[in-house]
């Protein structure tokens, strides 16, 4: 362990203090997400619909298998893709107006935006790999 030396010792730490690491000064880097957040109407207005770049909207349900099965890979893009790629959440059973309003009929419903305008749709479940495959591709193919 080092110690202050007899140049760096001040009167509250004598030279025989150990040195104590100064903290590392904050950056404001990407914010942490835990998980893919449900929005409102409002919300997505604001979080999807005004983002520049790619947004992943995962239209879903509570009653749904499949959504269930499917939620936890959508919430890992979310943590690695965080900073980069929107990604959000709509509850068809409690936003009826987003699910009228882009023609959702089945769940799960994975819509694709960049700058606002859907450029591509999944419906139904899908392996975790080809999630990842699509995202990725989509992210190549327009920035």
């Amino acid at each position: 362990m080092r110690t202050n030396t007899p140049e760096t010792a001040t009167p509250e730490t004598p030279a025989s203090a150990p040195l104590v690491p100064t903290p590392a000064p904050f950056v404001d880097a990407a914010p942490f997400v835990d998980a893919a957040p449900f929005v409102d109407s409002a919300q997505f207005a604001t979080l999807v619909e005004q983002a520049r770049g790619l947004a992943l909207v995962d239209f879903t349900a509570d009653a749904c298998p499949p959504c269930r099965m499917l939620a936890p890979h959508v919430d890992a893009l979310a943590r690695e893709l965080s900073g980069t790629v929107v990604v959000a959440k709509v509850n068809v059973d409690d936003q009826p107006d987003l699910t009228a309003r882009f023609g959702i009929r089945g769940t799960p419903t994975l819509l694709f935006f960049r700058d606002g305008k859907v450029v591509d749709r999944i419906v139904g479940m899908l392996p975790p790999a080809q999630l990842r495959a699509k995202v990725n591709a989509l992210r190549a193919s327009g920035a």
